[in-house]
């Protein structure tokens, strides 16, 4: 059973603002509010009594603006009607609902109401309405139920038609799909010769319109390549976690960039990057009878790197994966053709040697930052697997650029 007074006077303190509890009818039963001498000046507004009443039978919260100054959340449940505010957007919203109040409010009053995102109030409306029903209300409707969509829509089919139309005008096409195909499939497969002559093909048509604007059309491009290239890693072997981060790393990059000749070099060396991970993750179980990862290696793979910061032990991992410790070493073993020790310090040093590169950080700090018993420890391992001293990659390395040439 949900303690509903609890409920609401959580919803107030999160959301700096009252919350009233109202009968189906529309009559008032409790208010809860954490801030002292709270004052609102629409509780007894008539039209928005009315706005109350029927927004208790839609099948979703709903937003009402007043005034296009303040705003409410009103949520419904089978005995009650919940209303929250008012507050303020952080940004303007084009809601379906409004109503003109009488009310006047001065600007200092305005000023002081609590201050919100659409997504933050979107998220506790959904999850306060989804505590009451069974049928799951999710983002998508809530949008369409509240926002003024529905111009935007029609510019969306009326560009639609507007390219259809102009391109058989013209007699101009897209890029080939099956070139596309050709391109993120290389990147799957980790072939790098194929990807670099996928790139290179003469075909009839050109890359869609991504922006009026030719800097924007450009970055916007290069998004989509590398987020195309991080998925097809993914279904290459690559582990989820490591192409999202690199995805996101090149695509800040991207939104930094200014220049057409770096945002293509940097579109174009995402995909390789991606298509030499995939490579180098298919190397070492490239002599194995099955291509495809089980899963209980995968996720194994997943955990070490979540937890590369810590010192992991098999028996955590089998644990957590709910798995016998010996039979999990011994698939790892024969599918990764090493072992899982060897792997998370195979791991560990791949850490290290970006953060000798890529950081400032001393050895003391790196040695603590990922686990290792001491320096010493750190610097056995790192001189076992790379050949060279924690001072000796340091001073080698350091000064080579992140993008290295093809």
């Amino acid at each position: 059973m949900i303690n509903l007074g609890f409920l609401l006077n959580d919803f107030a303190v999160r959301l700096h603002t009252a919350v009233c509890q109202y009968s189906i009818t529309g009559q008032f039963i409790e208010r809860f509010c954490s801030i002292y001498q709270f004052n609102d000046p629409y509780a007894n507004e008539a039209k928005l009594q009315d706005f109350r009443i029927l927004a208790n039978k839609h099948n979703c919260p709903v937003l009402c603006c007043i005034n296009q100054q303040a705003a409410f959340l009103f949520v419904s449940t089978d005995s009650y009607l919940i209303s929250i505010g008012p507050f303020r957007f952080s940004s303007n919203h084009l809601l379906k609902y409004s109503i003109e109040s009488s009310v006047l409010v001065n600007e200092e009053y305005l000023q002081s109401l609590p201050v919100h995102d659409a997504f933050t109030l979107m998220k506790n409306a959904l999850f306060l309405y989804n505590l009451f029903h069974n049928d799951l209300l999710v983002e998508y409707t809530f949008i369409r139920k509240n926002y003024k969509i529905n111009e935007d829509l029609y510019k969306i089919q009326q560009q639609f038609n507007n390219i259809i139309f102009e391109n058989q005008e013209n007699e101009t096409r897209h890029n080939p799909y099956e070139q596309e195909l050709r391109e993120f499939s290389s990147i799957e497969e980790g072939n790098l010769e194929q990807l670099k002559k996928s790139i290179t093909e003469d075909y009839p048509g050109s890359v869609g319109l991504l922006s009026e604007d030719s800097l924007r059309h450009t970055k916007n491009l290069g998004i989509v390549i590398v987020t195309l290239s991080s998925r097809a890693a993914i279904r290459g072997g690559l582990l989820p976690e490591i192409s999202f981060s690199l995805c996101d790393s090149y695509i800040q990059q991207i939104e930094k960039t200014n220049d057409y000749t770096a945002l293509t070099y940097l579109m174009r060396q995402a995909e390789f990057q991606y298509a030499q991970l995939v490579h180098d993750s298919k190397s070492v179980r490239r002599n194995c009878k099955s291509q495809e990862t089980p899963p209980k290696v995968r996720q194994c793979k997943e955990y070490i790197f979540l937890h590369l910061h810590d010192k992991i032990f098999i028996q955590d991992i089998a644990q957590e994966l709910q798995v016998n410790a010996s039979y999990l070493a011994e698939v790892f073993k024969k599918f990764e053709g090493i072992s899982i020790s060897d792997f998370i310090m195979q791991e560990k040093i791949k850490l290290v040697k970006n953060l000798l590169i890529y950081s400032h950080y001393s050895y003391i700090e790196i040695t603590n930052y990922l686990g290792f018993s001491s320096q010493s420890h750190m610097g056995q391992h790192f001189k076992q697997i790379t050949g060279y001293t924690l001072r000796q990659f340091r001073n080698t390395f350091k000064s080579e650029n992140f993008i290295t040439e093809e």
